[in-house]
């Protein structure tokens, strides 16, 4: 294996060789020595008829070399992948299991001892032209790893450089000045790839120790869901502890309902499949909505020493604007809950400064910990957390930052953040938005009336029997008439009563039937009939899909008891 002492060795001997047949004998004569590979050899492009010939003195087998002369002189190589590779694009080649490659085939029994099991082939550059190749071999499969080949792309690279210079010093062409410039260019290409190297370890590093925490992150709630759920089923339980237990159940499942629904996010955010869904919104009612919501979270939380404080501009309307109203809210909620967390004292701020030219710069700061400088530079990347101390202390999945910064991108804005350890922190987001035409006033009915539920009658199709069961229990709770289909064959059996039914709920994953394919069904026969989709997947993805196919609302899962008013979460 190639490693940096043999890359010295092979480097010092650059410096002492002002040949260029020389320096190819004694750099081949280094690596063979080493022990490291089954065989190596330099070959040279021949002008006269473009072969590649090699070097005898690289000290093979004469058999090996009248086998490759043979392959070269039956101009078979020239069709090969690994030459295309090296002297079409100047590419290196590599190849971990030779008599598994069709590519090989044809040609390698002749050419290729049956020891030798990978193969990496590199160029020699020499002006931008290619003069020559290395050609290293193992009798191992899956030999040459991506480490191994960081170096000998570098030990490649270098040895091109050298060739270059000592044709320069032998043509006398090239200056002083330029030798220097390409030594200087041959550090900055080796320290840039040694550079990418320690960050993609280092992003591994990362990885693992994220997937460590999620792993924790779930974990925790699931062992509390579980554990309170067997307590609660237990005959000697007060109405007090069955109330807590019940309440501590929900509490975890929301918990992990948002840690998953963030893990999701963050995967669309990081393989750019993240839609936008525009609505017009006003500002100024959604931050009251939000301080309202902290406010009580605050008094949950028994934080009464911090003052939250909302700053609005003054303006008389309620600056109503177009933008992703989710993704918008998630910015704020993730910030605010931030500050939460991490201040104990003082006062968390939130709201906007300005709205020029259609941009929107929001801010939300607080007088909690702080962030160091060090951890500034990287805090909004995915799998990062300010410090492990912070992580102990305070239970984060490193995301929720992550996320800000993808919602910000996707608005058209960015998010930055200014802090002092034990001082506080400001984050500032922007945002593009357009201003909506001016509408009439829309004329709002009354909130929800009381309702003569049992006197309709609702169908549920559904083809998960805990779902089946959860809703059966609700909706007779509302003393409403429920027929059940658990798939598309029992819906359509049902067709002849559509007449007597007031609202379909239906799931849009069932075993033999599309869910939209069975919206258009109903709706050609009944169109007027009431139906509200059920989806595992988030409203924002799918939302509009579900109303252009003629829905008349959805709702996701999961949700809950008091969610049982059909339809509160259609839009």
């Amino acid at each position: 294996m190639m490693d940096k002492k043999l890359l010295t060795d092979i480097e010092e001997t650059f410096s002492k060789n002002s040949d260029i047949k020389k320096l190819l004998i004694n750099t081949c004569k280094i690596i063979s020595d080493s022990g490291n590979y089954s065989l190596c050899w330099i070959g040279i492009i021949n002008e006269n008829n473009g072969r590649m010939e090699p070097i005898p003195e690289c000290e093979i087998e004469l058999e090996y070399l009248e086998t490759i002369y043979f392959a070269l002189n039956q101009s078979m190589y020239e069709s090969q992948v690994p030459s295309e590779n090296i002297f079409n694009v100047g590419k290196y080649y590599v190849n971990n299991d030779i008599w598994n490659d069709p590519v090989f085939k044809g040609w390698r029994d002749k050419a290729i001892p049956p020891k030798l099991n990978s193969i990496a082939i590199f160029p020699l550059i020499q002006n931008l032209k290619t003069i020559g190749a290395v050609y290293l071999y193992s009798d191992k499969k899956g030999f040459f790893k991506h480490d191994e080949l960081m170096l000998l792309q570098i030990l490649s690279m270098n040895l091109s450089l050298a060739l270059d210079k000592i044709k320069s010093d032998q043509d006398e062409k090239a200056s002083k000045p330029e030798l220097l410039s390409k030594e200087k260019e041959l550090k900055r290409q080796n320290e840039k790839l040694l550079i990418t190297r320690e960050k993609t370890e280092e992003l591994n590093r990362l990885k693992a120790a994220f997937l460590t925490n999620m792993s924790h992150e779930i974990r925790t709630p699931l062992n509390s869901i579980i554990g309170f759920a067997d307590l609660l089923a237990k005959s000697d339980n007060t109405t007090e502890e069955r109330q807590e237990y019940s309440q501590l159940i929900v509490s975890q499942s929301n918990y992990l309902l948002q840690l998953i629904n963030n893990i999701l996010q963050i995967s669309k955010l990081d393989t750019h499949t993240v839609p936008l869904y525009k609505e017009t919104v006003s500002l100024n009612k959604l931050l009251d909505e939000l301080n309202v919501i902290y406010l009580n979270k605050l008094e949950d939380l028994n934080k009464k020493r911090i003052d939250l404080i909302c700053r609005k501009q003054p303006v008389k309307t309620q600056f109503e604007i177009t933008t992703d109203v989710s993704k918008f809210r998630q910015i704020f909620t993730n910030l605010l809950d931030n500050s939460v967390k991490f201040t104990d004292s003082g006062e968390i701020k939130f709201g906007y400064h300005s709205h020029d030219k259609n941009l929107l710069t929001c801010f939300v700061s607080d007088t909690g910990i702080g962030i160091k400088t060090k951890d500034k530079k990287e805090l909004f990347d995915i799998f990062r957390q300010a410090d492990e101390k912070s992580k102990r202390n305070y239970g984060d999945t490193g995301l929720g930052l992550a996320i800000c910064k993808g919602n910000a991108q996707l608005l058209g804005g960015n998010i930055r953040v200014e802090s002092e350890p034990d001082k506080g922190t400001t984050f500032y987001f922007t945002l593009k938005y357009n201003r909506p035409e001016p509408t009439s006033p829309a004329v709002l009915k009354p909130g929800h009336k009381s309702q003569h539920w049992n006197t309709h009658a609702i169908l549920l199709v559904e083809d998960d029997a805990c779902t089946i069961l959860y809703l059966t229990k609700i909706l007779e709770q509302a003393g409403l008439k429920l027929l059940v289909a658990h798939n598309g064959k029992e819906t359509e059996e049902l067709y002849k009563k559509l007449s007597e039914i007031d609202l379909i709920l239906l799931d849009m994953s069932l075993p033999d039937i599309n869910g939209l394919d069975l919206v258009k069904q109903i709706k050609s026969i009944r169109k007027d009939i009431p139906i509200i989709v059920q989806t595992a997947v988030t409203v924002e993805d799918e939302g509009k899909q579900f109303l252009d196919a003629g829905c008349d609302g959805y709702i996701t899962k999961p949700y809950r008891s008091e969610e049982r008013r059909v339809g509160k979460e259609c839009r």
